[in-house]
């Protein structure tokens, strides 16, 4: 196995902090955008045929991870949740690269365990989670996040030196959603939920301020910047 390229370790680096990702996950990383990029075209199947990703299909698209993601027991059926963690990092990351990216293995043994956490310069955090439409109909499964979360969120500031901001982005309608807040009431903790379409809508680079998130505290929108960027919350 020869060693890769320069080009082919910033791939890899990708793939570290990505679940799964498509090519046009890998080309919006690098570019902004999801034109098609040669490069990525050609350097995907390589390190796929070296060995250093692997593949899969996912209905009309191939989709890659990182080896070591792969070897976790059911990870080849996570794929749309995994797709869904990477849009989300992407998305953010974009709106903001001075953050530090934080993989989920660094919450381990926290209590709770968000999908990636991006940490900011100001002192806070973000903490993701992505529900798929599936998980969010079993409302004991968002309950149970939301109450870990209660019970550990001092465990992770304290961790990771940061105000850990929780965002759900959930793949079901805006409707379920102000629905879901309005029976559980959140409150007390500093949570933000979205919809999936909603979230994607938005232009690479505007993730942060754009007002689409619903605070648990009163189910308004609100944007993100000032909770993550500032010290003013």
């Amino acid at each position: 196995m020869g060693t890769p390229s320069l080009s082919q370790k910033r791939y890899l680096a990708a793939a570290q902090v990505f679940h799964w990702a498509t090519q046009d996950h890998f080309t919006l990383w690098f570019t902004g955008s999801t034109k098609r990029s040669k490069r990525t075209e050609v350097i995907l199947p390589r390190l796929v045929n070296k060995g250093e990703l692997i593949s899969t299909r996912h209905g009309k698209k191939l989709v890659y991870a990182c080896p070591r993601r792969a070897r976790r027991p059911g990870y080849f059926l996570k794929v749309d949740h995994g797709l869904g963690c990477t849009e989300g990092l992407i998305r953010f990351w974009w709106s903001d690269m001075t953050a530090e990216i934080v993989e989920e293995r660094f919450f381990f043994g926290c209590g709770s365990i968000p999908e990636w956490g991006l940490r900011y310069d100001s002192g806070k955090m973000i903490l993701f989670e992505y529900c798929t439409g599936d998980n969010f109909n079993r409302t004991n499964v968002m309950k149970s996040k939301l109450a870990a979360y209660y019970a550990h969120i001092e465990t992770i500031n304290h961790k990771f030196d940061r105000e850990g901001i929780i965002v759900f982005v959930c793949d079901v309608s805006r409707k379920k959603v102000e629905n879901f807040i309005e029976r559980n009431k959140p409150t007390n903790l500093p949570v933000f939920f979205t919809d999936l379409i909603t979230f994607t809508q938005v232009d690479i680079g505007h993730q942060l301020a754009a007002p689409i998130y619903l605070w648990g505290e009163d189910g308004l929108s609100y944007p993100l910047v000032n909770h993550a960027q500032s010290t003013d919350s």
